[in-house]
């Protein structure tokens, strides 16, 4: 049924000079297999044609948001399948930031640095953003230092658009008018208010190894970044809240900085007596986490067996609150992610977006285990950008084919994504083994 229409969209404005794409349908339902899909695209393209829309003139637009084997490992597949067959094709991503755990827990310096890497997909591939707007997934407003929201969105929408430059069918705002005080999704105002005039900024070069300078830049630290018992810290989860204490509940309610999301971390009894003045916090430490109210965390000893959540209690000794510390490097400082490892029951602390509460269910070292520890933001440096504002001389990249896509991208895509697979196994490892 869905050809006939397509058949019948295309020879109605086959004539049309100002008709020059039609794209197949949105936002295909990520469960169907991509095979499936695949083979309903190519039928798609066939009919088009054959209803009298010409490649030379008319674009096929493929919609490819929120597959889940990823954009680039569908088009490598794609391009295995029809064999450059098709021209004039090109495949729709919708550049949302702010939907889903994914983007709710990247830090603002994440959110930018996907951004540089869609620049880089729309390079390498035809391709058009169907959709894009300037909202924010929630750590991005807990991590960007000082910055206003105007500021924040302003750098956003600039890095968007410089990278919009590489996609070879353009790029659509979502919406042209929305509710006035929506600005993230409404054009007219966001360009009356200057949001979309700001210069792209030069991100620095990052190698993925070790942290990305540009955390720094937009989330600075403190003139001391070292992480010191006694020192109140928040603790951000992956889905980007930050956990607290209300009472005895232990839960990670809000992306907020507030009294119920201070903590601290207090040595053991026995090491708090040898120890003298202020001492960092190190990989491999015991150490007790206290609330705000002065309780601590808590591992029941069913948390693994039976899923208890963790509580806070009054009680100042044993096994039940205390927690390994394991983390990549020596010394905890701001930005630090750690994983908590209970001597109560040889699990992880684990968040759960499903579930109210912190956990320990598992001996894993995965997003739900990782926390990444901040000191106030009172103490942190303002942010400077000057430094990502030296001019540059833009060198156009060689855009998405119109005609077809890249194989030997598709194939460079599957490796890459297999090497990144390799060195997050590999960090695991090394974790466990120190």
């Amino acid at each position: 049924a869905s050809l006939k229409i397509l058949q019948l969209l295309a020879k109605r404005y086959r004539d049309r000079s100002c008709v020059t794409g039609i794209a197949v349908c949105n936002e295909p339902c990520g469960v169907i297999p991509g095979n499936t899909l695949m083979s309903y695209y190519s039928k798609a393209v066939d009919t088009i044609r054959k209803a009298g829309m010409p490649e030379s003139r008319v674009a096929v637009v493929l919609p490819i948001f929120q597959r889940p084997e990823g954009e680039e490992a569908f088009i490598a597949k794609w391009s295995k399948m029809t064999q450059g067959r098709h021209r004039n094709v090109c495949f729709d991503v919708h550049c949302y930031h702010c939907f889903e755990n994914q983007f709710h827990g990247k830090t603002f310096a994440e959110q930018l640095r996907a951004v540089e890497e869609n620049s880089a997909m729309f390079e390498r591939y035809p391709m058009v953003a169907g959709e894009w707007a300037l909202c924010l997934g929630r750590a991005t407003w807990c991590t960007c230092g000082n910055m206003d929201e105007e500021a924040v969105i302003s750098v956003f929408g600039a890095q968007q658009m410089e990278a919009f430059r590489n996609a070879s069918h353009g790029s659509f705002f979502w919406n042209w008018k929305e509710d006035p005080e929506d600005k993230e999704w409404n054009y007219q105002v966001a360009q009356e208010m200057g949001l979309l005039k700001r210069s792209a900024l030069v991100l620095p070069n990052w190698d993925h190894t070790g942290e990305d300078p540009l955390e720094e830049v937009l989330h600075p630290s403190p003139e001391d970044p070292v992480v010191y018992y006694g020192e109140k810290i928040y603790l951000r989860v992956f889905h980007g809240m930050y956990m607290d204490v209300q009472g005895r509940q232990v839960d990670c309610s809000w992306a907020d900085k507030g009294l119920w999301q201070e903590f601290s971390f207090c040595e053991t009894s026995g090491e708090s007596q040898k120890s003298n003045g202020r001492r960092p916090v190190r990989h491999r430490d015991i150490v007790r986490l206290q609330g705000h109210n002065k309780h601590f965390l808590a591992v029941p000893s069913d948390a693994a067996t039976k899923g208890q959540p963790v509580f806070a209690t009054r009680k100042k000794s044993g096994t039940e609150i205390e927690f390994e510390v394991i983390m990549d490097s020596p010394v905890l400082k701001h930005r630090g992610k750690v994983y908590f490892f209970s001597r109560q029951t040889a699990t992880m602390l684990d968040a759960d977006d499903e579930a109210d509460g912190i956990f320990a269910r598992w001996a894993d070292f995965g997003d739900w285990q990782a926390m990444t520890v901040e000191k106030p933001p009172e103490m942190q440096r303002p942010v400077n950008l000057s430094a990502l504002l030296r001019p540059r001389r833009r060198v156009k990249g060689p855009r998405g084919s119109k005609d077809s896509p890249v194989r030997q991208a598709g194939n460079d895509a599957e490796d890459a994504m297999e090497a990144t697979e390799d060195a997050t196994s590999k960090r695991k490892a090394d974790v466990l083994d120190e």
